[in-house]
């Protein structure tokens, strides 16, 4: 099952690689107990195209599926769909769609993101790269200089977003600048919330890691509100 640019979690006991690129372009979820870790076991397809470098956080007794990109005719298609895989049923659902950056309607993107459930269910996601810059690049209209610029111009996200599960529901908890990478892993332990290492632009990497206890940055967003 080799595979790149995919994504993993963990559900319980249970390790599950998905999304990424898979021999035949294929949708394929795979499943490694941890208590006998000798076989990869294949479970249901996620609906949809594949998705490179997609979202994928467990969160309670599920694994949610979210963002990435697929090549479509040359294209690059980002779908907005959220998907729940519900590891008892074997099955996925619809868990919702990606919110839209601020002051625009339709659905952002979100590739090279990364994402970490709270204690309490709800599920962080930050970082990733621009979406209209990155689609450009991939779809070779990108320049002869497009790995030549500073940091800044490739406008990677600074957002933490927050969705609530029960709800489909997407709240922005505000902007840092230390989530703008691409490929970073954002992790929540001990009430803490880390992001470490990742891209601070195509091919510049950064060994950096950064910590906010959980408690600040959700009271910083209340108090926004």
């Amino acid at each position: 099952m080799a595979t790149a640019q995919g994504g993993a979690a963990c559900v319980g006991q249970t390790l599950y690689v998905c999304g990424g690129e898979q021999a035949g372009g294929g949708c394929g979820l795979y499943a490694l107990s941890l208590k006998q870790p000798q076989q990869w076991e294949r479970r249901a397809d996620y609906p949809g195209p594949p998705r490179l470098q997609p979202v994928v956080v467990a969160a309670g007794e599920s694994l949610y599926l979210m963002g990435g990109y697929s090549m479509v005719d040359g294209r690059c298609v980002m779908p907005s769909e959220v998907w729940r895989y519900d590891p008892e049923k074997n099955a996925w659902q619809a868990a919702g769609k990606l919110p839209p950056h601020e002051g625009q309607t339709e659905p952002r993107g979100l590739v090279g993101a990364s994402g970490a459930a709270l204690p309490d269910g709800r599920i962080l996601v930050g970082g990733g790269v621009c979406d209209s810059l990155f689609r450009e690049a991939v779809e070779g209209r990108g320049g002869a200089d497009y790995l030549r610029h500073p940091a800044a111009w490739y406008r990677f996200s600074s957002d933490l977003l927050c969705m609530d599960p029960l709800s489909g529901q997407w709240t922005l908890l505000g902007r840092w600048p230390e989530l703008a990478r691409a490929g970073g892993m954002l992790l929540c332990r001990n009430n803490w919330l880390f992001m470490a290492v990742g891209e601070l632009k195509p091919g510049v990497r950064t060994p950096q890691v950064t910590a906010w206890p959980l408690e600040t940055l959700l009271n910083a967003a209340a108090a926004s509100k």
